[in-house]
């Protein structure tokens, strides 16, 4: 691997010379969508936009659009699709197609909308379950555009502190700064031998970012053509993002700098994808960090379910509902194999069939074709016998933790923290922490977490919950204890926040 970044490098001018060729092509074939597009209603349109209106803290209001139990007299009529799962893939698909006009019906099986976007309260607590912070939710941007169109101005959203990250490395507090000019400053004055270093980590990171159409090409392109692009390997002569891909993200941070301090700093927050950095390509990581170092993290202002609350309006806007309490036992197919409709569960023996021209699933994969569509469909899709490179992710354990006084009576910072208290080798403590046996890593001390403030993010967040709360979120990557549980969650040291 010695010689690999020089490759890299090399590949990545070779690509720019060829990219003019395909820079044209792109530019004609948009040209020619856009004008085709222009004869058509966008469903992105500023007409829908209003100003922000008052927070609604009325539990009744909030549970009218969040907790709409499933009932047959509350399905639409002639629906136009159903989507399987509320989560925000569901939620922002079934928008995309009201606002084309369509007629969509979401179904839930939770007893709320949202998915990881919902909220919970216990003994006067709120907390969310997986929303700590979203980067890029600035005007111009296209996340923070089409997620502003999609609640109708209605979602406003909250800045963390500059230091929207802290690494912890044995006890060592290490800010993860905005902007990137900012960070990369910090980094040069607190490693001052390893400028050469950070100076690659943030050229290679920005050729990452210059080839980042890529990661996109292939998820637009017809599934034919994709192929074709990929097995032909056509699809490196086009863009360079996937050989960056394949740079293994410890291997490449290795040969940045052989600090093994600031190794760990440029893989901390792999926990955002759930992946450790032995498994995960450079690429990931690039555009991980670029997401929130560019603008920084954010945070809804009204808490996680802000987001499903205000885009449930748009789905009904079209006739649509999203019902929950909804459980979703299979997706029904004709004769020739197309989906038609699902079938929902009401009650211990009986069921609803529901009937659309398209059904979307936003259960996952495993879910979808294991247990959802028909046997014979499922292993004609080829999803049944998955790539050898693909398994399921880690899960992780989270505790939420209430605490009696203010943000400003705690001194809570609004920022996560990621805790590394025994290793700078973060790799090899995350590698060996989940190879452990559900038995082992009940006595083993857990030797790595991320630490979330939901109260100290939202400023509105004592004025729903007077006087006394404020809330704090550990989260660890777990080995599987599907077959024995931790008598306890073990943490070494304290640490003040």
């Amino acid at each position: 691997m010695a010689g690999s970044l020089f490759l890299f490098y090399a590949g990545s001018a070779f690509c720019s010379g060829s990219f003019a060729v395909l820079l044209a092509a792109v530019i004609f074939v948009y040209f020619c969508y856009w004008l085709y597009a222009r004869s058509i209603s966008s469903p992105f349109n500023s007409k829908f936009r209003r100003n922000p209106e008052p927070l609604i803290t009325d539990k009744k209001i909030r549970d009218g659009v969040l907790k709409q139990g499933f009932a047959t007299k509350k399905l639409p009529d002639e629906l136009d699709a159903i989507v399987v799962g509320s989560g925000l893939g569901g939620l922002t698909t079934a928008a995309v197609m009201a606002r084309m006009g369509k007629k969509v019906l979401v179904l839930e099986q939770h007893d709320q909308a949202g998915g990881c976007c919902h909220v919970f309260e216990e003994d006067g607590f709120e907390f969310d379950v997986g929303i700590h912070y979203v980067g890029e939710m600035v005007e111009g941007n296209i996340n923070f555009e089409i997620i502003d169109q999609l609640t109708n101005g209605q979602l406003q959203w909250v800045k963390l502190d500059d230091d929207f990250d802290n690494v912890v490395l044995k006890k060592e507090r290490i800010p993860i700064y905005t902007p990137e000019a900012r960070w990369k400053k910090f980094l040069l004055e607190k490693f001052p031998s390893e400028s050469e270093g950070i100076n690659r980590f943030f050229l290679l990171k920005q050729k990452v970012l210059n080839h980042a159409y890529g990661f996109m090409l292939l998820k637009i392109l017809p599934r034919r053509l994709a192929n074709f692009l990929v097995s032909s390997g056509l699809i490196n002569w086009i863009t360079c993002f996937y050989r960056y891909n394949d740079m293994p993200l410890v291997e490449t941070v290795q040969q940045l700098t052989s600090n093994p301090k600031l190794q760990a700093v440029f893989m901390y927050s792999f926990g955002d994808y759930g992946t450790p950095p032995g498994q995960c390509g450079f690429a990931m990581q690039a555009m991980l960090m670029d997401h929130f170092v560019s603008h920084g993290g954010y945070y809804p202002r009204g808490g996680a379910s802000e987001i499903a609350f205000h885009m449930i309006p748009t789905i009904e806007a079209a006739g649509g509902r999203v019902l929950v309490r909804a459980p979703v036992s299979q997706i029904l197919v004709n004769d020739a194999g197309h989906a038609t409709g699902v079938r929902v569960k009401k009650g211990q023996d009986s069921f609803v069939d529901i009937f659309a021209a398209a059904v979307v699933s936003n259960a996952g994969v495993s879910v979808t074709f294991e247990r959802l569509l028909p046997k014979q469909i499922a292993e004609k899709s080829g999803f049944l016998t998955p790539h050898k490179g693909v398994h399921p992710g880690y899960s992780c354990i989270q505790a939420f933790v209430g605490f009696e006084g203010t943000k400003a009576e705690l001194g809570l910072p609004a920022h996560n923290i990621w805790y590394f208290p025994e290793s700078y080798d973060i790799d090899k403590v995350a590698h060996d922490y989940l190879s452990l046996s559900a038995a082992e890593a009940a006595e083993t001390t857990v030797p790595m977490m991320f630490l979330s403030f939901p109260s100290a993010k939202d400023p509105t967040y004592n004025e729903r919950h007077p006087g006394r709360v404020a809330t704090l979120e550990p989260i660890a990557l777990k080995p599987c204890f599907a077959k024995a549980r931790p008598r306890s969650l073990m943490l070494t040291d304290s640490y003040a926040v």
